[in-house]
């Protein structure tokens, strides 16, 4: 899959997302659509719409590399996640508060 040039200073897969390319070609820095998003908010980009629709898994959500596991996310679906990044999420401490 060839995929487009991402925005820079986003989530892998915010940046893909029509929704975000739509809001800042306006000028905003965030897509105002309050349902959606990652983990941090407890879902799974529902409301993504964008070239990985059909691959959301395939990439890591936050960085964009091969994606080595797949996350479940109560109520919302899954996402993929790279080692890296899944280290890097575990060693939060929010998560575990």
């Amino acid at each position: 899959m060839s995929l487009p040039v991402r925005l820079p200073g986003l989530a892998f897969i915010c940046s893909m997302c029509e929704h975000m390319g739509e809001a800042s070609e306006k000028g905003f820095e965030d897509c105002g659509v309050s349902c959606c998003g990652g983990l941090s908010m407890g879902r799974a980009f529902p409301l993504y719409k964008g070239p990985l629709a059909l691959a959301i898994l395939d990439y890591c959500h936050r960085c964009g590399v091969e994606s080595t596991q797949v996350l479940e996310v109560d109520n919302s679906g899954r996402v993929g996640i790279c080692n890296e990044c899944l280290k890097n999420l575990l060693d939060n401490e929010d998560l575990h508060q």
